[in-house]
């Protein structure tokens, strides 16, 4: 008896085969997801100064050699402006204060085709992150040496969807800062540019 219940009929091993692959099918898409989720919410610059390319780690291998950034920003020029000396005192003044200029640019930011629409390729300023493996030192030699950078060029992708909005060029470009984002799970620099000029190609 103990063996007749033991016996199985050839559908039977075919179903649990066939529940077999499909729980492991399921289970490698699961495991998939958040692989496949990172490729999305970049977009990438192509951006050289004074010869020197700005690179790093790149998820799409269509752009190496490119810049990959994210939660890219715009918003129309302001004038640069310099935090004022110390004061004796430390009060008004004081190093790192923000200026009434530095406090209206942290507050105006919109999207690049908002910017565009708005203000019909003038003179801008982007903001965006990107990570830091050691390929933006020429960003940070730029914004020390207070370079004027020619052009770059732009793709700017949706970043839920991962489709592409646009090609944009960007000329007369100076780098205005270069933040460490500390909350990064690596490092990763706030960099906002200033250009004269963009268009759509």
């Amino acid at each position: 008896m103990r063996a007749e219940s033991s016996f199985r009929p050839p559908w039977a091993v075919v179903l649990l085969r066939l529940a077999a692959s499909v729980t492991l099918a399921i289970l490698l898409l699961v495991l998939t997801l958040p692989i496949r989720a990172q490729e999305y919410g970049y977009s990438y610059m192509r951006i050289a100064v004074e010869g020197k390319s700005v690179t790093n780690f790149v998820h799409n291998s269509r752009y190496t050699g490119w810049l990959q950034v994210e939660a890219v920003r715009a918003g129309p020029a302001l004038p640069v402006t310099h935090s004022a000396p110390e004061t004796a005192s430390g009060g008004a003044g004081a190093a790192g204060t923000p200026t009434k200029v530095e406090k209206v640019r942290s507050e105006r930011w919109t999207t690049l085709p908002s910017l565009l629409r708005s203000r019909r390729g003038g003179a801008g300023e982007l903001r965006f992150g990107a990570g830091d493996d050691g390929g933006l030192q020429p960003l940070f030699d730029a914004q020390k040496q207070r370079t004027n950078v020619p052009q770059a060029e732009l793709e700017l992708y949706d970043e839920d969807k991962n489709v592409l909005i646009g090609r944009y060029k960007l000329t007369g470009i100076r780098i205005l800062s270069l933040e460490n984002v500390p909350a990064s799970a690596c490092a990763m620099s706030e960099v906002t540019l200033s250009f004269r000029a963009i268009e759509k190609e």
